[in-house]
């Protein structure tokens, strides 16, 4: 029997793919979550002819990546109306994403270092 919700492949280490899973979440869709292993080439390029992740596959859809594009996806076919507005160009937001990055950095490398390959 074919799965009647969306699935969404991922790293279990990539942002990008937290980003697309977050958007899921927030809009409380159901999907199956497909962990890939990051050195899967041919999972990817059977979806989307490239190593890549996020893929998210809608029911009945072409699968299609880039984690920002999974988003607005969601925010406009999924729940009610969208939610997320458009980037509104303050500078102390921008000022602040570059002073927290080495922070980010710190936290992020070692999860990527630490995934288990083979």
């Amino acid at each position: 029997m074919a799965s009647t919700q969306p699935k969404l492949y991922i790293y279990d280490f990539c942002p990008f793919s937290c980003r697309a899973r977050v958007a899921l979440g927030f809009k409380k869709i159901k999907y199956d979550v497909m962990f890939m292993a990051f050195d899967d080439v041919a999972t990817p390029t059977g979806l989307v002819g490239t190593k890549a992740a996020p893929i998210f596959a809608p029911v009945g859809e072409k699968p299609f990546t880039e984690s920002w594009d999974v988003v607005k996806y969601v925010d406009n076919h999924y729940g009610v109306g969208p939610i997320i507005k458009e980037a509104s160009g303050r500078a102390d937001l921008a000022k602040w994403i570059e002073s927290a990055m080495p922070s980010l950095n710190v936290l992020y490398n070692p999860r990527l270092y630490a995934a288990p390959l083979p």
